[in-house]
């Protein structure tokens, strides 16, 4: 009887829910195709903002990049990024954008990045942050590294994810 007031009255002075955090590494690697969508109308912001000359082609492009591959905590899963591709303030530059990495069960992980630099043999690199997710992943954050070597005669492109993700759990008590 003892035993189980005290036990009780733990039960009764405890938090109602506590988060847990697993912090893990995170490694993906995914063989994508991609392709020119469209142009960018000249004055749509990054596109327009300084003297861009006509003959040189256009200031941007509108890129969308399709693939799957395998990820740690996920298995086989999708890749989806629409960017647009900026050639009219020096080297060539992904802008801000979101994009999504999709488990073969639907959980996700959303992605954020700002202004990659692509050099001219087509390797992109640079930071991402995982800001959320879905299912399992709906708490995620992370820091991950960025790199893509693209094939453009081809089409294709090898893009690899690696850092550390971090997924909170929130506990929910059962009754």
């Amino acid at each position: 009887m003892k035993n189980t007031l005290a036990f009780l009255l733990l039960l009764a002075l405890a938090p109602a829910g506590q988060a847990t955090e697993e912090t893990r590494y995170f490694f993906g690697k995914f063989y994508t195709v991609f392709g020119i969508v469209g142009d960018v109308p000249p004055g749509v912001a990054p596109c327009g903002d300084v003297d861009f000359p006509p003959e040189a082609g256009p200031e941007c492009l509108l890129v969308e990049i399709e693939g799957a591959g395998r990820a740690s905590r996920m298995g086989i899963a999708r890749l989806n990024i629409q960017d647009v591709l900026v050639f009219n303030d020096g080297p060539p530059n992904v802008t801000s954008n979101f994009f999504v990495i999709t488990a073969s069960d639907g959980d996700a992980l959303f992605a954020q990045y700002e202004n990659l630099p692509a050099s001219a043999d087509g390797v992109i690199r640079g930071p991402i942050k995982i800001v959320g997710g879905s299912g399992r992943f709906l708490n995620a954050e992370g820091k991950l590294r960025f790199y893509a070597k693209s094939n453009f005669g081809n089409g294709t492109a090898v893009v690899i994810l690696r850092g550390k993700l971090r997924i909170k759990k929130d506990d929910v008590p059962t009754e």
